[in-house]
């Protein structure tokens, strides 16, 4: 592991966005909603890291809270989907046979559909939220691991 750098690197860059996400009230100068008419299109100073918006929000502390955001996601798509896909997978090496072959056939056409295909229907029948995004994730990251699972 450590004659690899990339993966060094990596596990450095992953280890920043969780302390980010984790201690976020801490990091961020301003709240991410903060708007400040005023101070808009600020260049990058010792007040805003990052400059402004066209509202006059700090960019540094909306990034931040964008971190937090992403790692809520993530956990929470990730977690549903493996205790999803593990029961799933579990069922169809259990009883096999017919039960397994309907899987396999299900998990090939859910993989010949395309992704990006799949978000715009969520999004159209649910809606653009948070929640959408999470169900979304499930969706596509268990399809991943009862493929895994079956094949």
């Amino acid at each position: 592991f450590k004659k690899n750098k990339m993966a060094i690197i990596g596990l450095v860059i992953i280890s920043i966005l969780i302390f980010t996400g984790i201690f976020t009230d801490f990091i961020a100068p301003q709240s991410y909603r903060e708007q400040n008419l005023p101070l808009k299109n600020q260049l990058p100073s010792s007040n805003f890291w990052f400059g402004t918006d066209e509202f006059g929000r700090c960019i540094f502390s909306r990034i931040v809270y964008g971190a937090r955001i992403s790692l809520k996601v993530a956990i929470i798509s990730t977690g549903i989907s493996v205790l999803i896909g593990i029961i799933i997978g579990s069922i169809s090496a259990y009883y096999g046979g017919f039960l397994d072959q309907m899987l396999v056939v299900f998990m090939d056409v859910m993989w010949a559909f395309p992704t990006i295909l799949l978000s715009l229907i969520i999004v159209a029948v649910i809606g653009a939220s948070l929640n959408s995004v999470i169900i979304e994730q499930r969706i596509k990251t268990g399809i991943n691991i009862i493929n895994r699972r079956t094949i």
